[in-house]
């Protein structure tokens, strides 16, 4: 336990453009510094009076944004900016509040795409800033390897800290918190440190007070898909004890995952307040030992809430305290994530790899199509910059060789496609895109999803030795340039899956650049509409007239996706006809557009399909009790396009 006295302190601060440094100690009646586990940054409150004929206070000039700095024996235990100067006629009396650089990072907004990146990579990321923000100093990081996809767009930086480590914590099952350490930011594992001071009763505490609370609890957690059907419930019987039935509802995620659920139930809330004799080293995010025998608190407690106070020459703290070690669980920004592309974009499956990376090795016919490698290394879930430099590799520096110039080969392709033009025996391609994408094509296909090779294998059969290549020389080559511009050693697991064929990878192509009649929104509402569409392939039964998302006929498909993504149409193909656009062609149908043909095989004589793009549709076709499936389109004597989103 500290007694502090006031000739212990110094209150330091530099007036905002003079270049002057005045010594507050002196004249200050009441100091106090407080941070909370909720907050980045600690406050600095002090209040001195002026007398009317003190000129010597006058001179000061005290302002906002001057800087100030406060010790106490000796260490500096606060160093920010003062952000309010407040002055009372009443008694002449001056209060000023002052917040440490964690402020920065409360106000501060960030834009963001973060695609399977680790907690602690984007907290180092988010620190450092970019287009112009600070670049706030670090010091020690918390392990954080969790890899997580989110988009940040007008969220603070310390909400996207927090969100990346609430997310990481609910695989590690630690806490999380940002501490601020004078100039440079740490992110603690919270409740680590245990205090090495005793609160005793008979000592050094004032007064306490103890409190229980179920405002918060949460007996039964609902597990809903997309749709909001039930997958799963689940209640806490000991939570049932403490109040009525309060549920959380989480929705599980497209990977079929849903959050951890115990984790989602809350029971009874058991805090206390302590007033007292402590030390500065009482922080929030500490573990504290208590003993008062009046309120039953005898054990470690987890400080929630610390404030330090400097009243008349006397020191007390007082310290908001938690049974449970909690975390200020954050929940910002958007799980989709958002890919470059030329003519459309397909879901990004997690590689990191970013256009602006490609474009910085890509010359002569490639030069600036990084959104091409991007697009289509979503679309055949391959890795882009593991493919862009293969065809640096098969190109040259320059990628000037004759087959990359004039055949628009980058991958020394021998393709066997009889309907492809050939140069010998290489395939001669009719664009750039079309080059980048047979690349895309063999690699994804065949090699990784077929015949399941890893990176060496790949390049083995690509270039073998036989054919008077150095294969290891290869390999070894496009791994140093992988870590050159990724800034990451190669790993396999960064590979991808590839897919089963072409189809697969154009089903996953989303349209870009189309607003739609509906407005600005249309993107997002064509992509829900696919996105419901493609989880539902193989599941569901036809039931004539139904229209929810696992019982519906070919009309009741296609309204349950629309309205999935907040779109009204009508129930029925005779309704469908006339709602939204119409579409010209099937040559000019986008992904998400309805295709409503003549149908012998209904009753009403018409049938409506979903398409998906390249001539592919999902529907509901029936008999009854038949899944939903994928396929070509098919189309009767006549022919009916609308768009609805």
């Amino acid at each position: 336990m500290a007694t502090y006295k006031m000739e212990d302190m110094d209150l330091i601060v530099h007036i905002r453009g003079g270049g002057s440094f005045y010594r507050l100690t002196d004249i200050v009646t009441n100091i106090s510094w407080s941070g909370s586990i909720k907050s980045p940054y600690r406050e600095l409150n002090f209040e001195f009076i002026q007398a009317v004929n003190d000129e010597k206070v006058k001179s000061i000039g005290l302002s906002a944004n001057s800087t100030c700095c406060f010790y106490v024996g000796g260490k500096e235990i606060f160093r920010g900016n003062i952000i309010e100067v407040e002055k009372a006629s009443s008694n002449n009396g001056i209060r000023v509040t002052a917040y440490d650089i964690g402020y920065v990072l409360h106000r501060d907004e960030v834009s963001y795409n973060f695609v399977n990146k680790s907690a602690s990579e984007i907290a180092k990321t988010v620190f450092a800033g970019k287009d112009g923000q600070m670049n706030l100093p670090v010091g020690k990081i918390a392990k954080g390897d969790s890899k997580i996809t989110k988009m940040f767009i007008g969220v603070s930086r310390y909400d996207a800290i927090m969100t990346a480590y609430t997310e990481h914590a609910k695989i590690s099952k630690k806490k999380y918190m940002i501490d601020v350490d004078i100039d440079k930011f740490n992110i603690i594992e919270k409740g680590e440190v245990k205090l090495k001071i005793l609160f005793n009763e008979k000592q050094n505490v004032e007064y306490s007070s103890y409190k229980e609370s179920v405002a918060n609890v949460v007996n039964r957690v609902l597990v809903v898909d997309e749709q909001g059907n039930k997958l799963q419930v689940k209640t806490n019987k000991e939570f049932r004890k403490l109040y009525h039935t309060v549920s959380k509802v989480i929705e599980q995620k497209k990977d079929g995952k849903a959050e951890d659920i115990d984790a989602a139930f809350h029971g009874l809330d058991r805090t206390c307040d302590l007033h007292g004799y402590g030390d500065i080293t009482c922080k929030s995010g500490y573990k504290v030992q208590i003993k008062d025998s009046h309120t039953g608190l005898i054990g470690d407690f987890y400080i929630d809430k610390d404030k330090h106070s400097w009243i008349g020459g006397k020191y007390s703290i007082d310290l908001e305290l938690n049974f449970d070690n909690i975390m200020d669980e954050k929940s910002a920004g958007k799980d989709e994530s958002k890919a470059s592309s030329s003519e459309g974009k397909a879901l990004d499956w997690g590689h990191g790899i970013t256009a602006d990376m490609i474009n910085k090795l890509l010359k002569g016919p490639l030069a600036g199509k990084g959104d091409l490698f991007i697009k289509y290394g979503n679309m055949y879930k391959v890795n882009p910059m593991m493919v862009a430099l293969v065809a640096r590799m098969e190109c040259g520096e320059k990628f000037d060789s004759n087959l990359a110039v004039n055949h628009f080969n980058f991958f020394g392709i021998k393709d066997p496609d009889k309907n492809i033009k050939k140069y010998k025996s290489f395939g001669s391609y009719s664009s750039v895109e079309e080059g980048i994408r047979r690349g895309f094509h063999f690699i994804g296909i065949s090699h990784v999803n077929k015949k399941g090779r890893k990176f060496d294998q790949i390049i083995s059969t690509w270039a073998p030795v036989s054919d008077g290549n150095d294969t290891s020389g290869y390999i070894r080559q496009v791994k140093s340039w992988y870590k050159q511009h990724t800034g990451k050693d190669w790993s396999d697991s960064n590979l991808g899956t590839g897919v089963t064929s072409d189809e697969e990878a154009n089903s996953r192509l989303v349209s870009d650049g189309y607003s739609g009649s509906g407005g600005s929104g249309g993107n997002d509402r064509q992509r829900k509409i696919l996105q419901v569409a493609e989880s539902m392939v193989g599941k569901g039964r036809y039931t004539w007239g139904g229209k929810s998302i696992y019982n519906s006929d070919c009309s009741g498909f296609v309204y349950a996706c629309h309205k999935a993504a907040g779109i009204t149409i009508g129930g029925s193909t005779s309704a469908q006809l006339h709602n939204g656009k119409k579409i010209p062609s099937l040559a000019q149908a986008l992904p998400g557009d309805l295709i409503i043909t003549q149908s012998s095989a209904s009753g009403s004589g018409r049938h409506v399909m979903l398409y998906i793009g390249n001539g592919m549709v999902i529907h509901n076709g029936g008999p009854e009790g038949s899944p939903i499936t994928k396929t070509r389109v098919r189309r009767g004597s006549w022919t009916e396009i609308r768009r609805c989103w």
